[in-house]
């Protein structure tokens, strides 16, 4: 309300200050404005509801993307077990409108993003028979809807084989297609690329891997209009590539059509599995995930799982990697650089011995602010005394953060947990502040 009043007083104030005096004045009020637009909230019904993917819209807002199990959500039709939940937000967090999509089956997002046209494309897979005009081809289908800006379905379809096909991935490419990663068991578990038109029909598809399971979760197109993906291979046969033991963050350079540029793995003798990898402004890569391993040259684990990062040059060589985290389990989901060339992560953690940090609870959201050179900036955690998880972050066009995530935490201040898992968002400040 100050800020309110402040604006309608402007235009006599105004008449007694020379312009620069005014404009410093309006700048200043909409920075009291924006400031107020912070904050935690979590959304969904008594059934569970988690949140795998938000983006901020051209219009300030944001729209987020995952799954609900919940049949109680007023105005949303659940068409049966769990659909793919869909939220539009405002810039202040309050719902523009939310809408389900599915089938009587599992149906579980985990990707979206706003496209050109100002609508949304969304990934994930699908178990459902009976989602009208969609044919499902095995047990689970790569599952993509094209909605427009209202969140109405422009197109929506199924890609697979016989057995199980899974999207974790989607970007728009700059042709006006799309470019989508997963994996599918459809023969054995391996990558599975789609490159699509823009209007879903498939332009090629290629698996990529070994005789083992291999999983692709995160793909993006490179300045050379190629792509760069990641995920894990447990793979031990895949041609001109070591295993270092169990799974390994398993990376792969492809150009325009698809084919090799390069591949690699990197890890220890544990487990070692990439989610989210992002091409840097020097042409080089961002990667985070987990690791079990004790044995990375110069990695220091400091114990259970830890945040494994790592930057790469161009062609994939290590410039640094580090772990971080505590003697617990700790988890990197999503990684993004930031306006200051550093790096804000996103993950979950059970550590209770993370330096200058505050535990709430069990399992917290867990997110990481490193400059350029991977150095810790800062590192907090978020949530209550149960499970806290975060999933996804984009800095905002204010330099702050959103997040969204899931959480079980009925002890949250200010926050209301409407029953089993809810979606869990984050709006803060560039230091991590709500």
């Amino acid at each position: 309300m100050h800020a309110l009043k402040e604006s309608r007083i402007l235009p006599t104030k105004a008449r007694r200050f020379p312009l620069q005096k005014r404009v410093l004045l309006v700048m200043a009020l909409l920075a009291l404005a924006v400031s107020g637009c912070n904050f935690q909230k979590m959304e969904g019904g008594s059934g569970d509801d988690g949140a795998n993917s938000i983006q901020q819209t051209r219009d300030g807002g944001y729209i987020v993307a995952g799954l609900s199990f919940s049949t109680d959500i007023p105005g949303v039709t659940n068409h049966g077990s769990a659909d793919y939940y869909l939220l539009k937000l405002n810039a202040k967090g309050a719902v523009v409108w939310q809408k389900m999509y599915g089938g009587s089956g599992i149906d579980f997002a985990y990707s979206i993003q706003q496209t050109r046209d100002g609508g949304y494309i969304v990934a994930g897979h699908s178990s459902s028979t009976d989602i009208p005009g969609v044919t499902i081809h095995g047990i689970n289908d790569c599952y993509l809807l094209k909605l427009d800006a209202n969140g109405a379905v422009v197109w929506q379809k199924m890609y697979g084989g016989s057995g199980d096909d899974f999207a974790y991935s989607i970007q728009q490419t700059r042709d006006g297609g799309y470019i989508v990663a997963g994996y599918s068991s459809s023969t054995n578990k391996d990558y599975y690329l789609l490159k699509l038109d823009a209007t879903g029909a498939v332009v090629w598809q290629k698996m990529y891997g070994g005789s083992f399971d291999d999983v692709a979760y995160s793909i993006q197109q490179t300045l050379d209009n190629g792509y760069i993906v990641a995920g894990y291979a447990t793979s031990t046969n895949i041609p001109g590539v070591t295993n270092h033991g169990g799974s390994d963050y398993y990376l792969l350079k492809l150009d325009v059509n698809g084919a090799m540029v390069w591949q690699k793995m990197y890890g220890g003798s544990g487990d070692d599995e990439a989610y989210s990898i992002q091409q840097t402004s020097d042409g080089g890569y961002i990667v985070a995930g987990y690791s079990s391993s004790t044995n990375i040259p110069g990695v220091t684990n400091h114990g259970g799982t830890d945040c494994y990062l790592l930057k790469l040059d161009a062609n994939g060589a290590v410039v640094w990697q580090q772990m971080e985290g505590g003697s617990s389990y700790d988890f990197a989901y999503s990684i993004q650089q930031t306006s200051d060339n550093g790096y804000i992560v996103a993950g979950h953690s059970t550590s209770t011995d993370l330096p200058g940090v505050y535990s709430h609870g069990y399992v917290e959201a867990y997110l990481l602010k490193l400059d350029a050179g991977g150095t810790m900036v800062w590192q907090q955690l978020y949530g209550g005394s149960l499970d806290d998880l975060a999933r996804s972050i984009q800095q905002t066009s204010d330099g702050g953060y959103i997040v969204a995530g899931l959480s079980t935490s009925t002890d949250i201040p200010k926050v209301f947990n409407h029953g089993g898992e809810d979606y869990y968002l984050l709006k803060l400040d560039a230091d991590g502040n709500l």
